[in-house]
């Protein structure tokens, strides 16, 4: 079995593949050395392409394994109000939409899966999103950032849960500036680098999603919970 994560590019695969590190260990454990058990996070070169190319991606995978599970997790930013537009749209519950009319139609079209079947095959399918950017899971694991800004300080208010701090002034931008201002050498971000730097800190997912016994990233606890389910494996430490 492999699970398959399209995500738009590399920062958001390298910064998941670190936050994903326990679960990976624990769906080891369980399956052994030898197993063909994998997860991959496979970067599509920006939120266009991925959207462009997710239907056929995803089929060929459903199709040609009957284990294996597939997940969609484009940025819900930049939104796409211009009903024109091939990929329209303006909140979560669109995009998600979007995401699985892509795939049901490259089963029928292209892939030539019967209609009664397809279904079947679109229960291994997940349709998520990082709302509204990866950096909102930089902002839920506050403490982890402090420790890479190297400061102490109270690092300012953002919408709860984190997920909420929309395109009016998304994760990315207020984590740019956070750097830019607390860093020790005032330098901009860098996705690829500092995103995984922070979350490598994670020693507990728990952590992100949620704080003080609230839901701090709701669409992402959802894609953690689907995928524990459908692997057997929790991706989340029970809690105590």
């Amino acid at each position: 079995m492999n699970v398959w994560i399209y995500v738009e590019g590399p920062a958001d695969a390298s910064a998941l593949d670190v936050l994903f590190d326990r679960w990976k260990r624990d769906i080891g454990a369980l399956h052994g050395t030898g197993s063909t058990w994998a997860v991959r996070l496979l970067p599509q070169g920006g939120k266009s392409k991925l959207l462009a190319n997710l239907g056929s991606l995803a089929a060929e995978k459903l199709s040609n394994n009957e284990r294996d599970l597939v997940v969609g997790l484009p940025d819900l930013y930049p939104l796409q109000s211009d009903r024109t537009a091939r990929h329209w749209h303006t909140c979560a519950d669109s995009l998600k939409t979007l995401q699985r009319a892509a795939v049901r139609v490259a089963l029928r079209d292209t892939f030539r899966v019967r209609r009664e079947s397809i279904d079947v095959l679109l229960a291994r399918f997940y349709a998520g999103v990082l709302k509204y950017d990866l950096e909102m899971l930089l902002l839920a694991a506050v403490d982890q950032l402090k420790e890479v800004l190297q400061t102490r300080e109270r690092l300012g208010d953002w919408r709860q849960p984190v997920e909420d701090q929309n395109g009016e002034k998304p994760p990315k931008e207020i984590i740019d500036k956070l750097f830019r201002a607390k860093h020790p050498n005032r330098r901009e971000y860098r996705d690829t680098t500092d995103a995984p730097n922070v979350l490598k800190r994670v020693s507990d997912l728990r952590e992100v999603v949620y704080r003080n016994n609230r839901r701090q990233c709701p669409e992402f606890l959802n894609m953690l919970n689907w995928l524990g389910d459908k692997t057997g494996v929790p991706v989340l430490t029970p809690s105590t």
